[in-house]
């Protein structure tokens, strides 16, 4: 099975690659036209940001518009917070994250920091996560 994608839409606006989950990136291999499948999609599926944004927004009631915006309020902060850490927990870099989030790379590293002291309330956005990614896979 070949999956075609025109590729003068991710040459105008690379951020769009990032839309695609890993798994079918990682999978597939770009050439001038198309994306070529080199291997079935049989990898783990690995959460991306608007799902740890999703497991946040189920643990605080915060909506992900609210996670994503400008808002400084405690709770929405803390909801962000949460989101961050859990992305990285699912292994993406600090500077990525940020780039998602429009924050610095430190802000991220300073939302892991603090949710260090939050271990049930972290433990209770991780089984979210793990319930939106086992529904998604």
């Amino acid at each position: 099975m070949t999956h075609t994608y025109d590729a003068d839409v991710f040459a105008l606006n690379p951020a769009l690659l990032d839309n695609f989950r890993r798994d079918v990136v990682q999978t597939e291999c770009f050439s001038r036209d198309r994306f070529i499948p080199l291997a079935p999609v049989d990898t783990p599926y690995r959460p991306v940001t608007r799902d740890c944004i999703t497991a946040a927004e189920v643990v605080t009631g915060i909506s992900g518009a609210m996670i994503r915006g400008r808002s400084r309020t405690h709770e929405v902060a803390e909801a962000r917070q949460i989101a961050m850490v859990l992305a990285i927990d699912c292994g993406y870099s600090p500077s990525h994250i940020g780039r998602k989030f429009r924050k610095d790379r430190t802000t991220v590293l300073y939302a892991a920091e603090k949710m260090q002291g939050k271990p049930l309330l972290m433990q209770r956005a991780q089984l979210a996560l793990r319930e939106i990614t086992e529904s998604a896979s």
